[in-house]
């Protein structure tokens, strides 16, 4: 829960105003009162089919993305002395995990 509000302030700094969805994890009156205070709705959606989180419309997957990232031992622990380096790291991060799902999708897909 303490990761989120940081999330909903630098969204609501960018601008974002709308609904967040996210899983039954997200329920909560502190959340709420922080949602309402950035003008941002989070809504908690009930599980899906096979107890998977489904959500309905368009959403910004950001659970998922700590994830993938949680596999990087480097980013496991912030060692980074500067902001920009930590940035850069996880810009890595992301070109190895994006880079390696393109490549499943070309070889299931049968292309070169």
């Amino acid at each position: 829960m303490k990761g989120i509000i940081p999330v909903l302030r630098e969204l609501s700094s960018k601008g974002f105003r709308g609904s967040a969805l996210g899983d039954l994890g997200y329920r909560g009156k502190r959340l709420a009162k922080a949602g309402w205070e950035l003008g941002v709705t989070v809504k908690a959606v009930a599980r899906g089919r096979d107890g998977v989180f489904i959500p309905t419309g368009i959403c910004w997957v950001v659970e998922r993305s700590f994830a993938w990232i949680s596999n990087y031992r480097r980013l496991k622990t912030i060692f980074e002395r500067t902001k920009e380096y930590l940035v850069a790291f996880i810009e890595l991060a992301f070109v190895s995990i994006l880079s390696r799902r393109l490549r499943r999708l070309v070889i299931e897909g049968g292309s070169a």
